[in-house]
């Protein structure tokens, strides 16, 4: 796995992130679709993203649709603020308002 544009790992760049091996089995690496995703943050310490999937056909017994999470992720501040400049930055090629 390639990685294009390092975030910091406890406020430390990886100098080299060619050499970083990540291990990851086929159920992650195959991915999750989610069309809802959920922040919160646990003061200034944690961000929380929860990604959810929702199909409307997926209803409850009182007929109110469901989501299923899919995936939890938990960054710290620094982190979620790095991720959000390069999610600004990727974003932000090509995508007009």
């Amino acid at each position: 796995m390639k990685i294009n544009n390092p975030i910091p790992v406890n406020n430390k760049i990886i100098s080299n992130p060619k050499t970083l091996k990540i291990i990851s089995n086929d159920q992650i690496r195959g991915g999750n679709h989610a069309n809802i995703v959920s922040v919160t943050t646990t003061g200034n310490k944690e961000v929380i993203l929860d990604f959810i999937f929702a199909h409307p056909n997926d209803k409850n017994e009182k007929g109110e649709v469901v989501g299923q999470l899919v995936s939890r992720v938990i960054l710290p501040i620094s982190v979620a603020q790095e991720f959000r400049l390069v999610l600004d930055a990727h974003m932000g090629k090509g995508v007009k308002e």
